[in-house]
């Protein structure tokens, strides 16, 4: 049987599902102790669905509107590898028209919601040198085009082989991670060191050694956990 929207819930006929590196994670107890689980678990952090029933009082959705969402709202559990979910009206819902293919919106909100809002946290002023760390994967790709709308001047850190790519989506300069060091790279090129760092890939201690680029005053940003304040005393995290 198909579950019932609980008030405030909506009930999604799933479309399509995306992979992720979080759903691996969960399956293995990263966000155990983090966020509550429901059993019998199902996994899936993003998808898209249509919306076969709403719950009492629900207003932003009516039946039949086509929709892409993240899943991992208030619990893990309700993920979206399934036929039908139930899911709160107020998690990170979009309504899509149309004219979108699901299927490939399915991929979208994870991806673009974690490029999004770490340049949104960024929050510097237009014209900033910003490094992008991990630029040519998934949330890289959305990072360099939030981040060049926005005015950054992104200097992208990837393989040779996205150089083409990661300049028409604005990207000012491509860094070859299998060259010499990021930071001699770097330091070549901006002397007095750049104003931003948003790290997708680098874990703690690899973030750490990018800090020293950073002008005073400078923020650097990592989407995996890796900043930390006791990093540095001058250094915004």
């Amino acid at each position: 049987d198909n579950p019932l929207p609980a008030p405030g819930e909506i009930l999604l006929r799933m479309v399509a599902a995306s992979l992720n590196p979080i759903d691996w994670r969960i399956a293995t107890g990263f966000l155990d102790g983090k966020k509550p689980h429901h059993f019998p678990l199902i996994l899936g952090a993003e998808g898209s669905g249509i919306v076969e029933a709403v719950g009492e009082g629900v207003t932003k959705f009516l039946v039949g509107d086509a929709v892409i969402g993240n899943f991992l709202h208030h619990q893990i559990g309700h993920g979206s590898f399934a036929e039908y979910q139930v899911i709160q009206e107020d998690a990170m819902l979009l309504r899509v028209n149309n004219l979108i293919d699901l299927v490939q919106a399915s991929a979208l909100p994870i991806a673009a919601m974690t490029a999004w809002q770490a340049v949104n946290t960024l929050n510097l002023p237009s014209g900033s040198r910003v490094l992008l760390v991990g630029a040519s994967g998934g949330v890289g790709t959305f990072t360099v085009q939030f981040a060049a709308q926005v005015g950054y001047k992104v200097i992208a850190v990837a393989a040779t082989e996205a150089t083409t790519l990661l300049h028409k989506l604005g990207a000012c300069n491509v860094i070859d991670r299998h060259k010499s060091s990021v930071n001699t790279q770097v330091l070549l090129r901006y002397t007095n060191g750049i104003d931003g760092i948003i790290d997708l890939v680098n874990p703690p201690d690899a973030f750490a050694q990018l800090l020293p680029l950073l002008k005073p005053q400078g923020t650097a940003i990592s989407t995996i956990g890796s900043a930390s304040l006791k990093m540095s005393q001058h250094i915004r995290l």
